[in-house]
């Protein structure tokens, strides 16, 4: 696996485990760096998921990088708030 790729984890309607598993499942895989994703009302979801990581598995978790932007969607010309929150070992 190489060291500069990033794997992004999406954010959804899931329980915060499932993605909290996924998260350390890409760790232990050898990605050195995972974008938590989370957009519109799962963007408080993304948020728990990386402090249940930090808090409970991984206390050496540190985080990159925070973006917060939004997604166009264009068949009804809205828009969406996003984060996104780069994460590493």
């Amino acid at each position: 696996m190489e060291n500069n790729k990033i794997v992004t984890i999406p954010v959804g309607r899931k329980q915060l485990w499932v993605y909290v598993t996924a998260c350390i499942t890409s760790f232990n895989s050898g990605y050195q760096k995972v974008m938590v994703r989370g957009r519109g009302r799962e963007i408080s979801k993304a948020v728990d998921v990386v402090n249940a990581l930090k808090n409970s598995f991984l206390s050496d978790l540190r985080i990159d990088e925070i973006r917060i932007t939004s997604d166009k969607i264009e068949d009804k010309n809205l828009s969406k708030p996003v984060i996104e929150i780069i994460i590493s070992k």
